[in-house]
């Protein structure tokens, strides 16, 4: 299971360049896909002025989805 936990982790945290003019947001960001035995699928969100503080504000949104669903 923390195996899954941290590649899931590092997929969140993948960096890019940003959105392109006119892109469409990702299907999965609205609708993530179903969670099963082998994986469950956070997304976390988040908006601000500056994008290292989006980014910040939408990691820490998903650890908090993923320890409340771990309740720890």
């Amino acid at each position: 299971m923390r195996p899954l936990l941290a590649l899931t982790l590092a997929l969140l945290c993948a960096c890019s360049s940003g959105p392109k003019p006119g892109a469409k947001a990702p299907s999965w960001l609205a609708s993530p896909p179903p969670s099963d035995a082998a994986a469950k699928y956070f997304v976390g969100r988040s908006s601000g002025s500056a994008e290292s503080e989006a980014r910040n504000a939408a990691f820490a949104d998903a650890l908090y989805q993923i320890v409340s669903e771990l309740q720890v």
